[in-house]
């Protein structure tokens, strides 16, 4: 059995928890990820305290993350 390990189309999924709204945003659209806020009235200057996928998966452009927060 040959056991191949996935390739990251185009790299990772970064951690961005503790990020600010504004930065993780801006730091994922150069990966162009489609993000998700929850809740979505949040500032940009609010927390991310949770993201999903989590840091380290394989991404590809146009792949969707939800970014929890807290506070602002």
């Amino acid at each position: 059995m040959t056991i191949v390990p996935l390739k990251a189309l185009a790299g990772v999924v970064p951690n961005v928890v503790g990020m600010t709204v504004d930065r993780a945003k801006a730091r994922l659209k150069r990966l162009k990820l489609e993000v998700t806020i929850s809740p979505g009235d949040a500032p940009g200057s609010a927390r991310i305290v949770a993201q999903s996928p989590r840091a380290g998966r394989a991404s590809a452009p146009g792949m969707g993350l939800t970014l929890a927060v807290k506070g602002g």
